[in-house]
């Protein structure tokens, strides 16, 4: 069983659908052909206005680490949909946001993938990077410890 996930561009028009799986399995994301997710940052139609009004854009990995942050009240958060930033999704960032914050997984991947677009951003706006529990992505976060380990990056 599978969760199916559109993603959009700034201008409201369709650019990808994926299927996550419901359960642990081999292949937990499934991407429809034709689908171009290194083009686009999931959720940044919605996201776009709330980054620009805040000068902050909060970078996640994926879906659910997306509507973790919508729901402690963070609209302004998109997610790679993997480990690095294309050039088309810098690019679209930085017309955005002075302030990115990074919220990547803390795994050995997504603390590499951290270093690498920190590197990439940081001479041109104000990097953050969130410290997340070793066992925990941002989407597995309690309320308060929502509050306590992301929000002080917000500010």
């Amino acid at each position: 069983d599978r969760v199916t996930i559109p993603w959009w561009d700034t201008e409201g028009i369709l650019q990808g659908i994926s299927g996550r799986a419901l359960e642990d399995c081999k292949n937990k994301y499934k991407i429809l052909e034709g689908s171009n997710k290194r083009e686009v940052l999931y959720g940044i139609d919605i996201a776009q206005q709330n980054i620009r009004r805040t000068g902050v854009a909060i970078i996640t990995e994926g879906f659910c680490d997306v509507w973790k942050c919508r729901m402690m009240g963070f609209s302004n958060s998109v997610a790679l949909m993997g480990k690095s930033l294309s050039f088309n999704q810098k690019k679209k960032i930085l017309s955005l946001a002075n302030i990115v914050v990074l919220a990547l997984d803390p795994d050995k991947t997504g603390l590499i993938a951290t270093r690498k677009i920190n590197t990439e951003l940081s001479p041109f706006c104000t990097t953050r990077i969130v410290k997340l529990p070793s066992d925990k992505d941002i989407g597995d976060l309690t309320e308060l410890e929502f509050k306590q380990i992301v929000e002080p990056h917000l500010q």
